[in-house]
């Protein structure tokens, strides 16, 4: 390669550097002056592009503000669902203490209710139907068995084998009975909990009372927590739905992160005109910042660069372009020389031609004057021998 060719591939390289080098100093130029302001800014162009620069800030703090309430808003929600999550994991766990005590409750209330007068009886017998029906049940089976022992007494060896098993049958049938009695004194114990049967109860079965009570009432707290906190969340949802989310948050935070990113791209064009006119328009004077003195001297500097280096290059091509142009002029003079010859050749042979043709046509009004007697005939003369074409002309 000719190295004059290197040489304007290099200085390309150079200046393509040197343009970049421009191009960031421009957007930083532009980015110092936006910070300054309007000020006393005379040029409409550059008043018009910190206009643009100020709307295109405030729509990014706005988008990042948006983020902001959007994520503080999501860790809210996270922290108010672990509140909910523990108070009902507490309500729970209350609950089951004083389930706890159903039974014993149950039992004693029904003890109790056995000993009250009629009327008092009646006003709270629905607690202990399920009781007062196994009761009647168990007692059933207890006289069947009393009879079948008295029965038995009297019986022989073998009817008493079978007496026996009824015997068992019915033991088996008053525990099936008594375990269900246990479950009707929890199921009337969580009902009499709650109700005024705790003023007939005094001693330990009061304290049972009380206990179920104050369960009963931290329980309610926690839930009414709960339902306060659900309201508070409703309340963080619907701010989420004034950003368009109603699903999953992350989504709206990444498109807001897209749309910040493309206003920081627009600011970065937006940097770059603003120098490139603070430099066409030596706005120096303009706008007083030793800063921004400095910036121009630098570009200007590269510009006289690249300006130099172009000169050359354009130099470089033209010696390169001028070389080539001559080159094909000697080519072409040579391909101009060589048809001239062809040419030469080409006319002597159409002269030849001619000749042949004016020599046939005189020969043909000599043989028709033959013909019509008017001249004897005679042989044709030879014609002379041909010429070398391809020698000089004289």
């Amino acid at each position: 390669m000719d190295p004059r060719k290197r040489e304007i591939e290099q200085l390309d390289a150079e200046i393509t550097r040197l343009e970049q080098q421009i191009g960031s100093e421009c957007a930083a130029i532009g980015k110092h002056v936006s910070g300054l302001g309007l000020g006393d800014v005379r040029t409409p162009e550059l008043a018009k592009y910190l206009h643009s620069v100020h709307t295109l800030k405030k729509s990014e703090e706005d988008f990042r503000d948006d983020i902001s309430r959007i994520r503080d808003t999501i860790r809210k929600l996270g922290e108010l669902e672990g509140a909910i999550d523990d108070a009902e994991r507490r309500a729970r766990d209350l609950g089951r203490e004083r389930e706890g005590k159903f039974v014993e409750i149950g039992a004693g209330a029904y003890t109790v209710y056995k000993g009250l007068p009629d009327a008092e009886r009646d006003r709270f017998r629905a607690f202990f139907e399920e009781v007062l029906k196994l009761d009647l049940e168990i007692a059933r089976f207890e006289a069947d068995l009393k009879q079948l022992e008295e029965d038995e007494k009297r019986q022989g060896i073998w009817q008493r084998l079978t007496t026996k098993g009824k015997k068992i049958v019915l033991r088996g049938s008053i525990n099936r009975v008594e375990r269900q009695k246990m479950k009707a004194y929890a199921d009337a114990g969580g009902k009499v909990a709650d109700s005024e049967f705790a003023e007939r109860t005094t001693g330990d079965l009061r304290l049972l009372f009380d206990f179920a009570h104050e369960k009963k009432r931290a329980i309610d707290a926690l839930h009414d927590d709960a339902r306060h906190v659900r309201e508070e969340m409703q309340r963080h949802r619907d701010t989420l739905k004034k950003y368009g989310i109603d699903g999953e948050p992350d989504g709206r935070c990444d498109e807001l992160e897209k749309r910040i990113a493309d206003v920081r791209r627009e600011l970065d064009v937006l940097y770059g005109w603003m120098g490139q006119l603070f430099m066409d328009k030596d706005l120096r004077s303009e706008m007083a910042d030793s800063q921004l003195g400095a910036k121009y001297e630098i570009v200007n500097a590269m510009r006289h660069q690249i300006a130099r280096k172009r000169a050359h290059i354009h130099r470089l091509k033209a010696e390169l372009e001028i070389e080539e142009l001559q080159k094909k002029e000697k080519g072409l003079r040579q391909r101009r020389k060589a048809l001239e010859d062809e040419l030469r050749v080409k006319e002597r042979q159409i002269a030849v031609a001619d000749l042949e043709i004016s020599t046939g046509q005189r020969r043909i009004e000599e043989l028709k004057r033959v013909i019509t007697g008017e001249a004897p005939y005679t042989e044709a003369p030879a014609l002379p021998p041909p010429p070398d074409f391809n020698a000089p002309r004289q």
